[in-house]
């Protein structure tokens, strides 16, 4: 993820929130496995660092996932433990109107947009660099599909890791379920390092469906950031395709910061 040149006294912290919600997804594996998919809805918080602050978050989301995709809906947002009129001015700061929706991939690739900017970002998905030599005619070699074609972006990363693992049984919002811890680093070849780490509550009674996300993010541009996500209500429900497509006639921006930032005054 690129980020852009901004004044270093302005903090766009909208970012955080977006890329935590999304990077979470990452370890969905069982989930992802359905063959259909699910809707749901919940209350999620981030604990983040804005400008050397630690400011909480906390707001309802709207969840879905297809296949191999997830998306999450931030519906609004609130700053536990601050008064209301702060609560509102904050919001209104630190977040497009209206909110904004995540869209996880189904791997490294991830979409981010607002109803109120019209505008989209996706990450880890770095256009073609355009090139002056004539493209050679193509030849009539097998192409490589499916999980094994995402392998080869690997050549181009320093390093590159992602383990999943058991982590006990427990009773999360009325289900009984099955723990399971994820990592995920990656590490670009500039040393740029992203690491993001956390535990699902994988529901037993829902085919898999996770209730309860936890989850930390840290790369060059986000300080380390935690994020909580309960999911109170939870239907077996396949959504429809356009769900997880950027709506159309939305702009693709240069950055996350076009989509969702908000400036705040220093």
């Amino acid at each position: 993820m690129t980020a852009a040149g901004r004044h270093p006294k302005r903090r766009r912290a909208a970012t955080l929130f977006a890329v935590a919600c999304a990077a979470s997804t990452l370890g969905k594996s069982p989930a992802a496995d359905l063959p259909g998919g699910f809707v749901g809805k919940g209350q999620v918080v981030i604990a983040t660092v804005v400008a050397g602050a630690k400011i909480v978050a906390g707001g309802n989301i709207a969840l879905e996932q297809r296949d191999s995709e997830v998306r999450i809906d931030v519906l609004s947002l609130g700053f536990p433990g601050a008064d209301p009129t702060t609560s509102a001015l904050l919001g209104t700061q630190l977040f497009p109107p209206g909110g904004f929706t995540v869209v996880a991939h189904g791997g490294l690739e991830y979409t981010v947009w607002s109803n109120a900017t019209k505008r989209y970002f996706t990450g880890f998905n770095p256009a073609p660099t355009a090139s002056a030599a004539p493209t050679p005619a193509p030849t009539a070699t097998p192409s490589v599909s499916g999980p094994f074609k995402a392998l080869a972006t690997l050549k181009d990363l320093q390093g590159f890791s992602i383990t999943l693992a058991l982590a006990g049984h427990a009773v999360i919002n009325g289900h009984p379920t099955t723990g399971l811890a994820y990592q995920f680093a990656r590490v670009e070849k500039n040393g740029d390092a992203t690491d993001v780490h956390g535990r699902l509550e994988i529901a037993d009674d829902l085919e898999g469906i996770p209730v309860e996300i936890t989850g930390s993010v840290k790369s060059k541009t986000i300080p380390e950031s935690s994020l909580k996500l309960d999911l109170t209500s939870v239907a077996k429900q396949t959504p429809g395709q356009t769900d997880f497509e950027v709506p159309p006639g939305y702009s693709r921006a240069a950055t996350l910061f076009d989509v969702i930032g908000r400036t705040l005054p220093h």
